[in-house]
């Protein structure tokens, strides 16, 4: 549960010393910062010491402050956490993506429908032959195809997931609810 504090952390570092602020950007985004502002970071996650250390650690501790803050009122945290976090690309691509899972279930439903009819009526030579030959010879599948586009879809929704910023679920969209619950069925 998330305890209502936001991390936040400002630096200033000056034009000269663009590599490093670069890769200072790079490694907040990594550990689940997200920008604010150009040079204002933000994240829900508790990590202020840790990142303490790491700017003392690579010596930027007199260009950057980092605290933490119960309450930012700039705007509601969950329209804060879709605005910094584009939460709504995600939102869009997992809408899309359980459409078309949707699609390729009612596929492979339907070829196995069709195919249990046809082999009730009467068996194929697909069903002579042992399952340890069928299984390797995928051409006597009837739902190859529907199964080989859901391992792909399988591939792009995990993608998605890990692609995910490190966020409370109570600043994720309602949508999101049962988006790390599987759609897989």
């Amino acid at each position: 549960k998330w305890n209502k504090r936001w991390t936040l952390l400002i630096f200033d570092i000056e034009e000269k010393s663009r590599i490093v602020r670069d890769t200072l950007r790079g490694k907040l985004r990594n550990i689940g910062f997200g920008m604010l502002q150009e040079s204002v970071w933000i994240t829900p996650l508790p990590v202020g010491e840790d990142v303490w250390e790491f700017i003392e650690s690579i010596g930027l501790k007199h260009h950057v402050f980092v605290m933490e803050v119960l309450a930012l009122k700039l705007s509601n945290p969950k329209e804060l956490a879709s605005k910094i976090w584009h939460l709504d690309k995600f939102e869009e691509e997992y809408s899309k993506l359980k459409k078309e899972i949707e699609v390729v279930n009612q596929l492979i439903k339907k070829s196995n429908d069709r195919y249990n009819k046809r082999e009730a009526k009467s068996p194929s030579i697909a069903s002579s032959i042992p399952s340890s030959i069928s299984s390797k010879n995928k051409i006597y599948d009837h739902s190859y195809r529907p199964k080989n586009r859901k391992k792909i879809l399988m591939k792009r929704y995990l993608e998605l997931i890990i692609s995910l910023p490190p966020l409370p679920r109570e600043l994720l969209p309602q949508s999101f609810a049962s988006f790390t619950s599987s759609i897989f069925k």
